[in-house]
């Protein structure tokens, strides 16, 4: 599964570099402001100094809405307004009294997902030899964070009925 197999891959990373800090970020050339709940809002407000240790610069603008400047650098093509949704989301799901690693795997998980290559996208030969390499770079284990398998296993008799053999 190319999308779940580059979704472990980019949390791997994620999670790498957020041990290591900083997480690098890309400042929006326009700042995005996102309406978002009272509650979404409230925890963006809360966790700043997290998620600016995690690529984010984001501030509140008022009781519905946050104005975000900077986003982790490997979201830079992924939606922005989607992603803070998301992010914001995740917060309030997954509450103050979750452990911080539990917040941070959370988080990066969604940014992976959001950044990961789309299902029923079709790779080029050396775009798909390049993700392949990439995951067999990386020590994890056979499913995306969200526990979607990368891979599964079939027999060469299960191969062969499938061709009539």
């Amino acid at each position: 599964d190319q999308h779940a197999a580059h979704e472990r891959f980019l949390f791997e990373g994620l999670m790498s570099t957020y041990a290591r800090r900083p997480v690098l970020s890309q400042p929006l050339l326009v700042p995005v402001v996102v309406e978002l709940p009272e509650a979404d809002v409230e925890a963006l407000d809360r966790s700043r100094r997290w998620l600016a240790d995690a690529g984010w610069v984001v501030e509140a603008l008022g009781p519905r809405e946050v104005m975000l400047r900077e986003q982790p650098l490997v979201a830079a093509k992924t939606d922005p307004r989607i992603l803070m949704e998301a992010v914001a989301a995740d917060l309030v799901e997954v509450g103050r009294a979750t452990a911080a690693d539990r917040l941070v795997e959370t988080v990066m998980a969604t940014v992976a997902c959001h950044a990961a290559i789309r299902v029923g996208r079709r790779l080029s030969t050396d775009a798909a030899r390049e993700l392949l390499r990439e995951v067999a770079d990386v020590d994890f284990s056979a499913c995306c964070p969200h526990g979607r398998p990368v891979a599964r296993g079939l027999s060469r008799e299960r191969i062969e009925r499938l061709f009539d053999r």
